[in-house]
């Protein structure tokens, strides 16, 4: 280990003076302090003032220095976000809001629950019913095409899970129909 660590000092001390005398910088990083040298029979690229950390190569060699780094190649990309279950109740907001011809619905349900998802005019009075039926915990969504005129509506979303003493759940938010 104490010649490992002699010769990384020795070639620290001693690359920056052989590298001014037979390199000219060519271009350097200020930003990441990196720089690159190179002439006919050899290149250099580094670090500035960090002479220890970077790579030397030459026509029959390549000599690396400094920080190792391992590089991963990615072969695949799972969304684990599916697999969590949420933690509360929750109704967004829908999207696109206004929106014609049809929105997205969005909720969450942490358990096991009778969900009812309602759309009504500004009247109160019921104009849809969207979900009316048990659905597992997880994310869920719903479209609505609506067939009635502009204007403003809200949706309620009521949900009473399974446990005993169920946990009941309601929310409404206000979205906007534009033909």
């Amino acid at each position: 280990m104490k010649n490992l660590l002699r010769a990384i000092i020795i070639f620290s001390l001693a690359l920056p003076i052989y590298a001014q005398q037979n390199f000219k910088l060519t271009a350097s990083v200020l930003g990441s302090g990196g720089t690159k040298a190179n002439n006919s029979l050899y290149g250099i690229s580094g670090t500035i003032g960090q002479s220890a950390i970077g790579t030397s190569s030459g026509s029959s060699y390549k000599q690396l220095a400094g920080f190792w780094q391992v590089r991963l190649i990615v072969t695949d990309v799972e969304d684990e976000s599916e697999n969590i279950l949420p933690t509360e109740y929750k109704l967004e907001q829908n999207y696109p809001n206004p929106f014609n011809p049809s929105t997205v619905i969005e909720y969450a349900l942490p358990f096991n629950s009778n969900v009812s998802l309602e759309v009504y005019n500004i009247l109160g009075q019921r104009v849809e019913e969207l979900i009316n039926s048990e659905q597992s915990a997880g994310y869920h969504k719903t479209n609505w095409n609506p067939k009635v005129s502009s204007g403003v509506y809200f949706y309620r979303i009521t949900a009473a899970s399974a446990d005993n003493p169920p946990i009941l759940f309601s929310q409404t938010r206000k979205l906007l129909f534009m033909k």
